[in-house]
């Protein structure tokens, strides 16, 4: 960036030196810089969107709502941050793919910076049957998520009533522990999650819960 503001800045200065080097050798510079500013308003039509973005990159930079290395969603894509340049940024999915997004598109859209801070809340649902016993699923779910290393204590795990549907009742669980430890617990949690219903779906007399078993962002 620093090297293409003093390309810019060279290059205004130049012009600026001309012109005044005209104009005291006595050449009429006023239809020099009629015609000038003439060609910079087409110039500058033909690159509007090009210095949207480039106006864009700067605030992007200047404000910093992320930085290289993050892990966004911006609008519909989701990845982490490879490169931010003047007119795009980058951003690599999980799936290794590069997705290059104009700047003037992120500062008009809501930017969801997952890593900005250092811990993040897992939350999972899991629904059982209306003749189940709520108290036992939440015993069980507590039970491994306060046995998990990966998560915090303080705040320590909780589990809720969040919904009567039609066939189930759904638990969600709230448990927290660092943004690097984010993914692993999760699937670690569902998979004890789907191992302990299997184990209990007598007690449950949930025939839906594994099913159901779902989890989700917050």
């Amino acid at each position: 960036m620093l090297v293409f503001l003093s390309r810019l800045l060279y290059g205004v200065l130049l012009v600026v030196v001309i012109l005044a080097a005209l104009s005291k050798v006595g050449v009429q510079t006023t239809s020099v810089v009629a015609i000038l500013g003439g060609a910079a308003v087409a110039v500058g039509l033909s690159l509007k969107d090009q210095l949207s973005n480039f106006a864009a990159g700067i605030m992007i930079v200047t404000f910093r709502p992320f930085v290289r290395g993050d892990y966004v969603q911006i609008s519909s894509y989701t990845g982490t941050v490879t490169e931010i340049t003047l007119v795009n940024t980058h951003l690599t999915t999980i799936n290794n793919h590069d997705i290059i997004i104009p700047n003037s598109d992120i500062t008009t859209s809501p930017v969801v910076n997952y890593t900005a801070l250092p811990n993040r809340r897992v939350d999972i649902t899991v629904g059982i049957g209306y003749d189940a016993d709520i108290k036992t699923a939440k015993d069980v779910m507590l039970s491994l998520a306060r046995n998990n290393p990966l998560a915090f204590t303080d705040p320590e795990p909780i589990v809720r009533v969040t919904n009567l549907g039609d066939n189930s009742v759904d638990l969600t669980l709230n448990v927290w522990t660092t943004n690097a430890d984010w993914w692993s617990m999760q699937c670690e949690l569902l998979e004890q999650f789907k191992q302990a219903l299997d184990d209990e779906k007598s007690r449950f007399h949930s025939r839906s819960a594994v099913s159901m078993l779902k989890a989700w962002i917050i």
